[in-house]
């Protein structure tokens, strides 16, 4: 509840010179002024976060949301174009369809919300019945779980296709980091003892310590599979609910309560509508020249992030067509 002294915190913790901590701070102050509705704050600080980043995609897919409680759609679909992207075919963001979907369903474009919908029970549904057999495949055998992950992360991993966007995800997280260091540091530390002096190898203490420091790995791969086996089951979760809304938002639409539908999603943003915004995250400025590329199905890599699109709504009958 004291977000204005958060901020100061993480102002501070940017001075340290930490590059990875100084953009885990411009994310975490761009959170707290997204959850304080201050969206244009935020844009400020998540384009802050460089794209070679690791959560650079996040900051795309949490400003889509932004730009959507700012009701500027065209933003919200040029970011979810970008996650969508062959780029990051094997990223975890299911929860995109289902703003997408609702996007064009302010917009009345009710063709490409069946479309979304769709595309996320493609991508999803088989994904969904694997991670459960893999879930239930490697129930208590944390250590065993790590190894798979472990594999998928070093790119050696030629099976459970369908479910290497999970594998994609746990590699992310700070469990599995956290991890693979103390493992790391382990197998570090016992291959040291291993090239010490013959008579040293002979004194007691050798054994001592080469027995706790595979004790140490041991430990920590099985901790570490456990909590990522904890969070595959959290991802599943996840999916499930995201699926329950994909039929939800379908049933609603196909017994014509449209107009129910739409009226849940104006939410007021607590900022004014005036601004516009340009790819990047960046406002339009008065009487700056932009120059528009029309997108030709082809993705170029340094464009990503900086998609908008140019449909209009079809709301009140107007009848007229994306351009």
């Amino acid at each position: 509840g004291r977000r204005s002294r958060a901020i100061q915190m993480f102002e501070s913790a940017k001075n340290v010179g930490n590059k990875a901590l100084k953009i885990q701070a411009n994310l975490n102050i761009a959170r707290i002024h997204y959850e304080r509705k201050k969206f244009r704050q935020s844009f400020k600080y998540y384009a802050m976060v460089n794209r070679k980043s690791d959560q650079w995609l996040d900051t795309i897919f949490e400003s889509s949301w932004a730009f959507f409680l700012l009701k500027k759609h065209n933003n919200t679909l040029g970011n979810i174009h970008t996650i969508h992207s062959p780029f990051f075919e094997d990223r975890f963001y299911p929860e995109a369809y289902i703003l997408q979907a609702i996007t064009f369903l302010r917009l009345c474009r009710f063709k490409e919300v069946k479309n979304s919908l769709l595309a996320f029970q493609r991508k999803y549904k088989p994904v969904n019945v694997a991670l459960k057999r893999l879930i239930q495949e490697y129930n208590g055998r944390g250590p065993g779980f790590y190894k798979i992950v472990n594999q998928y992360y070093k790119g050696s991993l030629s099976s459970y296709e369908k479910v290497w966007s999970i594998f994609d995800a746990l590699s992310r997280t700070d469990m599995y980091k956290e991890g693979k260091k103390t493992i790391r540091n382990s197998e570090r530390e016992i291959q040291k003892l291993s090239n010490a002096p013959g008579k040293w190898q002979q004194v007691g203490l050798y054994e001592e310590l080469e027995n706790f420091l595979r004790q140490k790995k041991a430990a920590a791969m099985k901790t570490s599979g456990r909590n990522l086996l904890k969070q595959a089951r959290t991802y599943k979760s996840y999916l499930k609910d995201l699926s329950d809304q994909t039929q939800f938002i379908q049933l609603e639409m196909n017994m014509g309560k449209i107009s129910k539908l739409r009226g849940k999603l104006n939410i007021k943003s607590g900022e004014e509508n005036k601004v516009n915004f340009i790819g990047g995250l960046q406002e339009l400025k008065v009487g700056q020249d932009l120059e528009y590329w029309p997108f030709q199905g082809e993705y170029w890599e340094d464009e990503l992030g900086g998609y908008v699109y140019n449909v209009n709504s079809l709301c009140g009958g107007s009848g007229r067509k994306k351009k």
